[in-house]
């Protein structure tokens, strides 16, 4: 997993 801040909740981790 890494951080991707591009999502709903800024710093959560996801499989992108």
């Amino acid at each position: 997993m890494r951080i991707n801040p591009t999502t709903s909740s800024p710093g959560v981790s996801t499989l992108e």
